[in-house]
C-alpha cells in the first residue's frame, strides 16, 4: 500500500517571527533557510525514509552505550523494558535477588510514561508523517540529548553520584525517559528493522529472510536484511564499548559519550534534505505492523 505524504505549505508564505527563527538556530547551530524556501517550510519538512537509516543504526550504538553502563550499576537496562519486566516478575515472587527492585520500575514507568506521549503526540500532529517532519524530529531529539547532558553535568559536578547511592532512580528515570521518546520517535519512521533498542525481533526477522544468503550487499531484496545486520552489529558494539569505559573509568565518560552522540544525531536531522517530487511530495510505503509474510506478499503483488 503506497500512502502519499503532502508537506504542508504556509498559505499566508510569510516565514515565522525572527525570534523563533534565531531560537530554533541557536538549539540546532546551522542556519537553515535556504533560497527561496522559508524558514517555516523548512521546519515543516518531511523528512526522507532512506535518509534516516543511518541515524536509526548510530542511534542503536547508544542505546548499547548505555545499556551496557546501566546493567553494570544498577542491573537494570534505561532501553531494553523486556529484562526489566523479566527482573520484576521474578522479584515479585523471589524477593532479594535484585540490585535494585525501585529502579527497574522507574525505568519501565519512565520509558512507557515518554513513549506513550511522543508516540500519540506524533499521531496527532500527522497520520501518516507526523513523526517525520522535521521539527517534530529536532524537538524528540532536543529532548533526548538535553536530558542526558543533564546527567552529565549532575554526574561531573558531584551533585548526583551516578554509580549507585540514594539518587540512582533518579539517574534511571531520566535515562529511560529519554530512550523512550528515542524508540517512539524510531516506530514512527515506518523502518521497523531498526527499532533502536530490541534486538529479538530485528534477530528473528533476519534469520528468517529469504534473502539472508544472498550474495549480493545491494539489490533491492537485501535492503531489511543489511539494515537488521547492521542494527544488531552497532548496538552489541555499543554494549562492548559501553561496559569497557565504565570497567575502567566508572559511567561519566559513558554518558559524555553518549550525550555527544545524540547531539550530533539531531544535528544531522537538521541538515537532511527533504525528498522531493515534481509535485513536492514524498511517497513512503507504509510496513509498519505487517508481518514479513504479508512483506513477501507485498512484493510479489507489486512487482
Amino acid at each position: 500500500m503506497t500512502i502519499r505524504c503532502t508537506a504542508k505549505r504556509n498559505k499566508s508564505g510569510v516565514s515565522p517571527g525572527s525570534k523563533a527563527q534565531a531560537a530554533v538556530v541557536a538549539v540546532i547551530g546551522v542556519a537553515p533557510v535556504t533560497g527561496d524556501r522559508s524558514f517555516g517550510a523548512w521546519l515543516n519538512d518531511v523528512l526522507p525514509v532512506n535518509s534516516l537509516v543511518h541515524f536509526l543504526v548510530l542511534t542503536g550504538f547508544v542505546t548499547g552505550i548505555i545499556d551496557g553502563t546501566t546493567y553494570q550499576d544498577f542491573k537494570v537496562f534505561a532501553s531494553n523494558q523486556t529484562g526489566n519486566v523479566i527482573f520484576l516478575g521474578i522479584e515479585a515472587v523471589d524477593r532479594g535477588n535484585m540490585k535494585s527492585p525501585l529502579a527497574a520500575g522507574v525505568s519501565v514507568a519512565a520509558f512507557v510514561a515518554t513513549a506513550l506521549v511522543f508516540g500519540q503526540c506524533a499521531d496527532k500532529i500527522d497520520k501518516v508523517c507526523g513523526g517525520r517532519r522535521r521539527w517534530w524530529v529536532l524537538m524528540s531529539n532536543v529532548w533526548q540529548a538535553v536530558l542526558l547532558w543533564l546527567l552529565v553535568g549532575l554526574g561531573y559536578s558531584g551533585v548526583m553520584p551516578i554509580a549507585g547511592g540514594r539518587y540512582g532512580w533518579a539517574y534511571i528515570l531520566l535515562l529511560a525517559s529519554s530512550s523512550g521518546a528515542q524508540v517512539a520517535m524510531a516506530r514512527q519512521f515506518s523502518i521497523a528493522e531498526i527499532p533502536t533498542a530490541m534486538v529479538t525481533s530485528p534477530l528473528v526477522d533476519l534469520l528468517v529472510d529469504p534473502w539472508l544468503f544472498h550474495a549480493s550487499v545491494s539489490c533491492n531484496r537485501v535492503v531489511g536484511r543489511n539494515r537488521r545486520a547492521t542494527y544488531i552489529i552497532s548496538l552489541f558494539v555499543g554494549v562492548i564499548i559501553g561496559a569497557s569505559i565504565h570497567r575502567y573509568y566508572t559511567s561519566k565518560p559513558v554518558l559524555l559519550l553518549a550525550s555527544i552522540l545524540k547531539t550530533l544525531i539531531a544535528i544531522g536531522f537538521a541538515l537532511v534534505p527533504p525528498k522531493q517530487s515534481q509535485e513536492d511530495e514524498t511517497h513512503i510505503d507504509i510496513r509498519r505492523g505487517m508481518s514479513h509474510e504479508s512483506e513477501r506478499v507485498h512484493r510479489v503483488s507489486t512487482v
